[in-house]
């Protein structure tokens, strides 16, 4: 696909991804080492009554299946940046979670004649289709040669 086909609108949904315990504290560990992320006893007396992923851990997560997807694979050349990052509810272990892109604004770059950018809502649901997480990006596509 190409800037073309990424009109305003248009919405896909990628498989989902669980997560594991495993995940969240290997990702804690490294990126985000707060103690309702890493430590059994501290979570549970946390407000979250347990282990929970890291907000970052869970955008990503989004992030990667949509990408997995290969839509963008031809004509993604990267992002001038991510707006309105939200976090609505934690991520427990083994939650499925499911990312679903909407198509908000699509425009030809001015400059550049051989690009385009669009801004994608990201969603992201539980197993239970509560949102656990939101994000507004803006895209830079290569349109069709």
């Amino acid at each position: 696909m190409y800037f073309e086909d990424f009109v305003v609108g248009f919405h896909f949904e990628a498989e989902p991804k669980q997560i594991s315990k495993a995940q969240i504290l290997a990702f804690a560990q490294d990126w985000d080492p707060q103690p309702f992320h890493l430590d059994d006893a501290q979570a549970e007396a946390s407000p979250y009554g347990g282990i929970i992923a890291s907000g970052w851990q869970t955008v990503l997560i989004g992030f990667e299946a949509v990408f997995r997807t290969r839509l963008f694979e031809k004509c993604s050349i990267g992002s001038p940046g991510v707006d309105e990052v939200r976090w609505f509810i934690p991520v427990y272990p083994n939650d499925i979670l499911t990312c679903a892109i909407t198509v908000e604004e699509a425009r030809r770059s001015r400059s550049k004649p051989d690009r385009g950018f669009i801004k994608t809502r990201f969603v992201i649901r539980n197993q239970s289709q509560k949102i656990v997480s939101s994000f507004l990006a803006t895209q830079m596509l290569l349109l069709a040669a």
